[in-house]
């Protein structure tokens, strides 16, 4: 019996296996059962970062324009050292005017050399110097006046610090409020010091061997 058993398990097992490679065959016939091949698989070569893209920044007419804006002109310059547009007040802008130190609003030039008659050197003295600015209308041109905004036609100082007096009271407090002559005065032309002189040509000398030369 023992044996009889054993020989239907092994013929069983027989069975199935024939079985099964004989599916898998017709299963491989078969043109509409599709066959799926595997590729060889490929080596993966490293990947290398690409480096990192900078931004170049780009100028624009925008851009280009404030530059420029920002820029000092040869007029902006000379306006900033001597403090106005019109040193002498003659109506004439300092980089216009051809006497930027003594008044001539008729810009009067005789012999066609680019100086006024009343400051070339060759007509009169180079010191001399004639400002119609007068803030306080006391007489003394402001570059002159120890006392700008106050009336003080005496210029009196008697501390001798170059602050007139009616101005040193209010030191250390400065004056904002114009506290002109009662009745106007007319302005004295004068004769500046060799050394006022100097300093106001060195300005404009240095300023348009910059910007001209």
């Amino acid at each position: 019996m023992k044996s009889l058993a054993a020989s239907i398990s092994f013929i069983s097992l027989l069975w199935f296996f024939s079985l099964l490679v004989r599916n898998q065959s017709e299963a491989s016939n078969d043109p509409h059962i599709p066959i799926t091949l595997l590729a060889p698989a490929q080596k993966s070569e490293p990947r290398i970062a690409s480096p990192t893209p900078t931004c170049t920044p780009q100028s624009s007419p925008e851009n280009e324009k404030l530059d420029s804006d920002r820029e000092m002109t040869a007029e902006n310059a000379l306006n900033a050292s001597l403090g106005t547009t019109d040193w002498d007040c003659d109506g004439i802008r300092n980089i216009k005017d051809n006497c930027i130190f003594v008044y001539n609003p008729d810009q009067k030039d005789g012999n066609g050399d680019g100086k006024g008659d009343v400051c070339d050197p060759s007509l009169v003295d180079t010191k001399f110097r004639d400002s119609r600015c007068d803030q306080d209308v006391d007489g003394v041109p402001d570059f002159k006046d120890n006392c700008i905004v106050v009336c003080n036609p005496d210029q009196k100082d008697r501390n001798k610090n170059s602050i007139g007096d009616v101005c040193d009271k209010a030191f250390p407090r400065p004056i904002f409020t114009l506290k002109p002559c009662a009745k106007p005065l007319p302005v004295t032309p004068t004769i500046s010091s060799r050394f006022e002189s100097q300093q106001l040509n060195i300005v404009v000398t240095r300023i348009f061997d910059f910007y001209f030369i």
